[in-house]
């Protein structure tokens, strides 16, 4: 997320509302003496965030961690806690609501444009771009972000035929871009889906740090320690 550019709220501690205009103030020429006429902005449902648990656990065996001439406890808890980071970039990009936050597939509002399957990938990544400026939306720092599949059909896709001119610039050092905007990709993206926009105004709020809890007595009997991780987060879209 935050390679994306996300913006990120951190120890947040109370739900976050933020306004949603759907039509900004308008300005007209006018006489000298004409009086102005109101042209008042417009605003939707506000977005909320607000706590959503998110949770990872494990249980390893008693004999494990004694035995274990690392600290093997603080490398699970650091998987963990990798865990949970994982699942709140998914509930931001894929997350359906409800318990989990309502993420970029699954908000209303945006802009879906279908490719046309008679036009090259090229094609389709410029009628897609074009779809963002009709809407006015800024791309001076957008990005586009799709699953590995895509990636590794744009990588080999050539952009004109005959040329050795690829739909993705590919980088040695790992950077990708797409009609000259940085390029990323997440398994959690649905196949065959590909977003392109100014992440900025995916908002996503922490409400607190990751909590580790290791419980050595709720399974004592069987020989085994729990580890549980638990955070709060949400994620959802400032302007769709």
């Amino acid at each position: 997320l935050p390679a994306l550019g996300a913006t990120i709220f951190r120890d947040v501690t109370g739900n976050l509302s933020f306004p949603r205009a759907t039509a900004g103030y308008t300005g007209t020429w006018d006489a000298e003496t004409d009086t102005i006429a109101n042209a008042d902005a417009t605003f939707a449902a506000n977005l909320v965030l607000s706590p959503k648990r998110v949770g990872a656990g494990t249980a390893v065996s008693l004999q494990l961690l004694q035995q274990s001439s690392v600290d093997f406890e603080g490398w699970i808890r650091g998987k963990l806690a990798q865990g949970i980071s994982i699942a709140i970039d998914r509930g931001a990009f894929t997350g359906a609501g409800g318990d989990a936050p309502t993420g970029i597939l699954s908000a209303s509002g945006t802009t879906a444009y279908t490719w046309q399957v008679g036009n090259s990938a090229h094609q389709n990544t410029i009628d897609q771009w074009k779809e963002l400026r009709d809407a006015k939306v800024p791309l001076n720092t957008a990005k586009w972000l799709s699953e590995p599949g895509i990636t590794a059909d744009w990588m080999s896709t050539v952009k004109e035929s005959g040329q050795a001119n690829y739909v993705i610039n590919e980088n040695p050092t790992g950077a990708q871009r797409v009609l000259g905007y940085d390029y990323m990709d997440h398994v959690d993206i649905t196949a065959n889906k590909v977003i392109f926009g100014e992440f900025s105004y995916l908002l996503v709020a922490l409400f607190g740090g990751i909590d580790l809890v290791v419980d050595p007595y709720s399974s004592k009997n069987a020989g085994q320690v729990e580890l549980f991780a638990n955070a709060f987060a949400d994620a959802g879209l400032e302007q769709p």
